[in-house]
């Protein structure tokens, strides 16, 4: 019996032998394999993210041969008129040639760009906790003084072209109302009046009206500054014969 010991041991070390390299390479990663799991992991991440977070879309009925003369000139303003926000030019072309089609348009951006009026000379948008407007004073057909007021936490940007046909033109706010609105407030130039003024010169602009301007001032009241100033608000009226603005008066407001 002692004779097959060896012709078995050897037999056993052969059978482990053949079978331990088999053993190796399953244990191995596969990097085929690794990389295709990896990737429909990422894949499938991407595609339940909108189900986590529904897509907001809305219908905006607008009637566009009524208002078409502020909706047409919306695509021709600056970037530089909404620079607190920005509304691509695109986009806003996009949106009128909608409206054009059928009196509608999606909006996708909730909270963010919420048209609040439309007239045929006046738009008005809510931006976040801002508000943006823009207004037509017209001069003849097709031809148009356009102001646009950003609103924001820190004051307004307030922006004026002239806009004839599709040709629009940058214009000086101060321009169209003759002064600065502080400098046709200001009754007593002496140093304590323009420090005042220079302090708490901030004027709420109010353009809905298609023939008149308001500009006010919250800051001043007939009780504490009558000696420095001839009022608190000025209303200009537009004289389209020469594209600007007449001072109508000044007077004292509530604050």
């Amino acid at each position: 019996m002692k004779k097959f010991y060896p012709l078995l041991l050897g037999s056993l070390l052969l059978l482990g032998a053949c079978k331990f390299p088999n053993s190796i390479k399953s244990s191995e990663p596969n990097d085929s394999l690794q990389t295709r799991i990896d990737s429909a992991e990422i894949s499938n991440d991407i595609s339940e993210a909108p189900a986590d977070k529904a897509v907001y879309s809305k219908i905006i009925k607008i009637d566009y041969q009524e208002n078409q003369s502020i909706l047409n000139i919306l695509p021709l303003l600056p970037d530089s008129s909404m620079a607190s926000w920005g509304w691509k030019k695109e986009e806003r072309e996009g949106m009128v040639r909608s409206l054009a089609t059928s009196n509608q348009f999606t909006d996708t951006t909730e909270n963010y760009n919420t048209i609040r009026k439309v007239t045929p000379h006046y738009f008005e948008t809510q931006v976040v906790d801002g508000v943006w407007t823009a207004s037509l004073y017209k001069v003849s057909e097709n031809h148009y003084i356009v102001i646009t007021n950003d609103m924001v936490g820190d004051g307004s940007d307030v922006n004026a072209f002239e806009v004839k046909g599709k040709q629009i033109t940058a214009l000086s706010m101060d321009h169209l109302i003759g002064a600065d609105p502080g400098n046709l407030l200001l009754k007593n130039s002496n140093e304590a009046c323009k420090s005042l003024l220079d302090d708490y010169g901030m004027f709420t602009y109010d353009f809905s009206d298609p023939n008149l301007i308001s500009i006010s001032s919250s800051y001043f009241t007939k009780k504490a500054n009558a000696e420095c100033f001839n009022g608190n608000e000025i209303t200009f009226k537009f004289n389209p014969k020469i594209k600007r603005f007449d001072l109508v008066k000044t007077s004292w407001g509530k604050p």
